[in-house]
């Protein structure tokens, strides 16, 4: 389910450090931040939730692939995958 998210919504170096800076911040305690498809919900500083939101025609939400994952985690997986697209990631943003 990583894999999938990281697909659909690390398509830019913009979107990378945009999820970085919310996931490594330590001012946002708690918070969601909305990508094109899935949600990242963050339960605590190193804790994330996240799932696949989606609203069809008639407005009916559907939501699904949910996973959870911790900072770190999901940190060097959006790092490899930024890496692999040749983008170079705002290093103030990181927490190494």
């Amino acid at each position: 389910m990583v894999d999938t998210f990281l697909e659909m919504e690390v398509e830019s170096k913009e979107m990378a450090d945009e999820i970085l800076h919310f996931i490594n911040s330590f001012e946002i305690r708690k918070g969601e931040f909305e990508c094109n498809c899935y949600v990242i919900e963050k339960l605590d500083l190193n804790t994330f939730l996240i799932y696949c939101d989606l609203t069809d025609q008639d407005g009916l939400r559907t939501v699904s692939d949910t996973f959870s994952i911790y900072r770190n985690d999901l940190q060097k997986a959006i790092l490899s995958k930024s890496n692999k697209l040749g983008f170079e990631i705002n290093k103030d943003f990181l927490i190494l």
